[in-house]
């Protein structure tokens, strides 16, 4: 187990890189510490924010960066920064590729232009390989199956009031519409997570996790989790296996439920303070938790 800390505050997005040799820790919205190496070594900064979304591209060199109106994109070997302006000025969702060479983007509409959503290449992130209009919807959360050829997307109708939710599937391959949900019976926060098979998608709203088969015109959630007391629950991930859903809290702990049973399998409490985020390698060999106090736990994951 490493014992770390961000440069900047509390950690509250952490991203592994595709080889899980280094890790990028986000705290909203005032900088990122970048862990080039899991050691106790002093971290990189980046004076750049991270809004919602962080991801690693071309082969882990690029950190991509979406902000209002403009995707910033990170060398992070020279420290310089490209900035590639995207067609709306409000705020874009992304989910790089499993090879780091592609990406998917999805911006809502402004005043002046219509919202979209893309595929794009690392490499010449600024020419879309597809793009389709976006009416308003607000993309709260974006994941790409590859295997499957399919993006998903957790979508907001933000000019409804009680605000409707909905989640749609769609061909990464050529952008063609799939699958759309019915109206989702709960809000959800802007994290959540999608299960690597694609079969569940777990999202939470304070202190309920609800998890939706992504299969059937679903409404309400097939599992709710309900977290001890009144805390609330702050992020999701599935480990790469798809045998654990992992879920941090305000109570200052991060739960693994087993997605055979949904029942708790195992309670980590590290007394780092209250929890902000969670994430797995892509190898689902380690884990990673980051707390307000800055502090990141990472540990070896024996399941």
């Amino acid at each position: 187990m490493l014992m770390l800390r961000t440069q900047f505050g509390p950690a509250r997005k952490l991203v592994f890189t595709s080889t899980g040799m280094s890790l990028a820790a986000a705290t909203e919205p005032t900088g990122i510490s970048f862990l080039r190496t899991l050691s106790r070594d002093k971290p990189q900064k980046i004076n750049e924010y991270c809004y919602a979304d962080m991801e690693f591209a071309d082969d882990d060199q690029i950190l991509f960066l979406p902000q209002h109106g403009g995707l910033r994109c990170v060398d992070l070997a020279t420290g310089t920064v490209r900035t590639v302006r995207l067609a709306t000025g409000r705020m874009a969702r992304i989910a790089v590729t499993r090879d780091t060479r592609q990406f998917v983007i999805g911006q809502p509409s402004d005043a002046k232009h219509s919202g979209y959503l893309s595929l794009r290449s690392c490499s010449d992130p600024a020419v879309p390989l597809w793009q389709h209009p976006l009416d308003r919807a607000w993309i709260k959360r974006l994941f790409v199956h590859e295997g499957r050829d399919e993006i998903h997307c957790i979508v907001q109708n933000e000019h409804l009031f009680p605000t409707e939710f909905w989640f749609e599937t769609v061909s990464l391959s050529t952008g063609a519409e799939g699958r759309r949900s019915n109206l989702l019976a709960e809000a959800c926060d802007d994290d959540g997570a999608l299960s690597p098979d694609g079969a569940w998608l777990a999202t939470f709203r304070l202190t309920r996790v609800s998890v939706y088969p992504t299969s059937s015109a679903f409404t309400k959630p097939t599992i709710v989790l309900k977290n001890n007391g009144r805390q609330s629950f702050t992020s999701l991930a599935f480990h790469p296996s798809g045998r654990y859903l992992a879920a941090t809290s305000n109570d200052t702990t991060v739960k693994l439920y087993d997605t055979q049973t949904w029942k708790v399998a195992q309670t980590f409490t590290w007394d780092i303070g209250r929890l902000g985020s969670v994430a797995f390698s892509p190898d689902g060999n380690l884990a990673a938790v980051g707390s307000d106090t800055g502090k990141i736990v990472v540990w070896d994951v024996d399941l």
